[in-house]
């Protein structure tokens, strides 16, 4: 991103056009971290979905529940075909940030920071998609039963 280019210009320029339209494929995502030794993540996209999995989360001595979210989307991306649209539902209103805002900075500085490796891989993994991917911040303690059922698979992982 050079002087002259605006942030939202940067971010069009890295996540590039739209090609393909679809109905969005909906999934949650959830992390836990069990005292920062050991961290799970959760994929649910509905009921009996053979695509929901509950993942141990690779990483740094120390890993967080935002590692673990960040690690769930990641890996959900990499499960829904190119041409789908996706809507990820997640807790971490900084993920979200970091994603839909500040993506093209980061990437220019390299993703600095503990999830950086996470973020330059799923950034990459985003600006190859066809479809639209979008995020919806869901509040931490909102009674939702996929929510939950996302979270229940983290702790599992």
């Amino acid at each position: 991103m050079d002087a002259k280019e605006t942030d939202e210009s940067a971010l069009k320029s890295l996540w590039g056009p739209v090609l393909a339209k679809s109905v969005p494929v909906q999934v949650y995502v959830e992390g836990a971290s069990a005292k920062g030794k050991k961290a799970g993540a959760g994929i649910f996209f509905r009921s009996e979905s053979p695509l929901n999995m509950s993942l141990t989360v690779p990483g740094p001595e120390r890993l967080s529940a935002d590692r673990a979210r960040l690690f769930a989307i990641h890996e959900a991306v990499q499960l829904i075909p190119s041409d789908k649209n996706i809507l990820v539902f997640c807790t971490s209103k900084m993920i979200i940030r970091q994603i839909c805002y500040s993506a093209a900075k980061n990437t220019q500085l390299g993703w600095p920071g503990n999830n950086g490796d996470i973020f330059k891989s799923l950034v990459k993994l985003l600006a190859a998609r066809n479809a639209s991917t979008c995020f919806v911040h869901v509040e931490s303690r909102a009674d939702n039963e996929s929510k939950r059922a996302a979270y229940a698979l983290a702790r599992a992982g």
